[in-house]
């Protein structure tokens, strides 16, 4: 694209800029403006009924006189755009408006673009797949639609969004590692647990990911937060497929791990037997293994 950029962001802030520059935000003033531009953005390049944003704008309870007021709002977003004429980059269509993002990009169209449908899994598995993966990480400056704290539409792209970066992520990691990627496979494991919360396919990755780049002391610590935080947040434990990749982890390190980590090693297995006890209803832990916690106390944890 040739001569003056204007672009939408959706991380963040809702904002608009020109040439990289932030637009005067004065032509925007009031939530309904910003959200009718949110919301046009979110939907970049398909048409959005005038009754749907009504909707939307009025949480589920527009005024019967909606029209005017919505044309009035639409209006105020083609002045903050810089726009001419509703055949613009903020087209009328037949009962509603379209947002062309050939005309107006938008960082959070962009994303998905590089993702791709679907998220990795359909793209095959190779360097510039990965590249793209990244890049569209570098687009997220912030949290999706934070202008939008408490609108309900917001919060459901704000979970259709974190599935979308949760699914490209970890697929992306996977593929890291199979291309022995280990450090690129371990940051974007970490972007797939930071979106991802209680997603074990994403601590899965984790886990495996610091394991392949040598840090195998941290990859049992992982287990061990994924386990304290299902316990505290969902009361539940980590599915067998977690069970059996943090064994496997565990496995692999007991051959290769020297001499010096076993202390740790140690402290965090009794950790897990002890949280495991916890979570067993009517089993009170027994004050038997008092002396094997004192051994493996008395065992430096080097790490």
């Amino acid at each position: 694209m040739t001569g003056t950029q204007t672009r939408i962001h959706l991380f963040g802030t809702t904002r608009v800029t020109r040439d990289g520059t932030p637009v005067d935000g004065k032509a925007l003033e009031g939530v309904k403006p910003r959200q009718v531009l949110s919301i046009l953005a979110l939907e970049a390049g398909s048409p959005v009924p005038k009754d749907r944003l009504a909707e939307l704008l009025w949480d589920g309870a527009p005024p019967r006189s909606y029209s005017g007021t919505l044309e009035s709002y639409v209006c105020l977003v083609r002045r903050h755009l810089g726009l001419r004429g509703r055949d613009s980059g903020l087209a009328t269509v037949l009962h509603g408006y379209v947002l062309d993002p050939e005309k107006l990009p938008v960082d959070l169209t962009d994303f998905h673009r590089l993702i791709g449908p679907g998220g990795a899994g359909r793209h095959g598995c190779d360097r510039e797949r990965l590249a793209a993966v990244e890049a569209a990480l570098e687009l997220v400056t912030g949290e999706l639609l934070a202008s939008e704290a408490y609108s309900p539409w917001a919060e459901q792209e704000r979970t259709r969004f974190a599935a979308a970066v949760v699914a490209a992520t970890v697929d992306a990691a996977g593929c890291a590692l199979r291309l022995q990627e280990g450090e690129r496979a371990l940051s974007l494991a970490r972007a797939a647990v930071r979106h991802g919360g209680f997603d074990e396919a994403a601590w899965r990755v984790l886990i495996n990911a610091l394991d392949a780049t040598g840090r195998g002391a941290e990859a049992l610590r992982a287990y061990v937060r994924l386990t304290e935080l299902l316990a505290s947040e969902l009361g539940t434990t980590p599915s067998p497929e977690t069970t059996r990749c943090y064994l496997d982890v565990l496995a692999r390190n007991d051959d290769r791990s020297p001499r010096g980590s076993a202390g740790e090693e140690l402290h965090l297995l009794l950790r897990l037997v002890r949280d495991r006890m916890h979570s067993v209803p009517g089993v009170d832990l027994p004050t038997a293994d008092r002396g094997l916690g004192q051994l493996v106390a008395a065992i430096p944890s080097l790490g």
